[in-house]
């Protein structure tokens, strides 16, 4: 091996996150409510961005070049189609995408009917509707870093729960 050669990097031999994206914030509050015995609650949460990555797939033709030979796995094969990903094109986890920050509410009452008990509910997820981002296309190219995923727009639920 030719002095200054790695193999593989040296650069993800020690990774770590930036502060930012480290931190969570997460409150729940229940609130009774002055009218009708209505109760209130809330959620909110502030997650980490998720990291994004940058790979690169190289074909056959692109690595023969510089390998002086095909891909192992392409064998005899007069022409070969096999690639290679090249991870990490940049150094892992120095780029995040936007935090992601939720607010969720329910209001609830219980209803006493004979020995039941129901407590109906009315629930609102996603109150603000963000589509933070929560997966994105790592493989370098036309559509690199294109949106794979997002968090699920505003959800309204009305539900109800028995006890008896």
């Amino acid at each position: 091996m030719a002095a200054g050669h790695w193999v593989g990097s040296a650069r993800n031999c020690r990774q770590t996150l930036p502060w930012r994206a480290q931190t969570q914030f997460k409150f729940h509050g229940i609130y009774p409510l002055p009218f009708w015995g209505i109760q209130a609650s809330a959620t909110f949460q502030s997650l980490p961005g998720v990291p994004a990555a940058g790979n690169y797939v190289a074909t056959n033709a692109e690595i023969a070049s510089s390998l002086g030979r095909n891909l192992s796995s392409c064998g005899a094969a007069a022409v070969c189609t096999q690639t290679a990903t090249v991870p990490d094109l940049y150094e892992p986890n120095t780029r995040l995408e936007d935090r992601l920050t939720q607010v969720d509410l329910r209001f609830t009452k219980v209803l006493r009917i004979g020995k039941a008990r129901l407590r109906p509910s009315f629930d609102i997820y996603n109150i603000f509707n963000a589509s933070t981002i929560s997966f994105v296309n790592a493989t370098y190219g036309a559509t690199w870093l294109a949106p794979r995923g997002i968090l699920p727009g505003r959800l309204v639920k009305i539900g109800t729960q028995v006890d008896f």
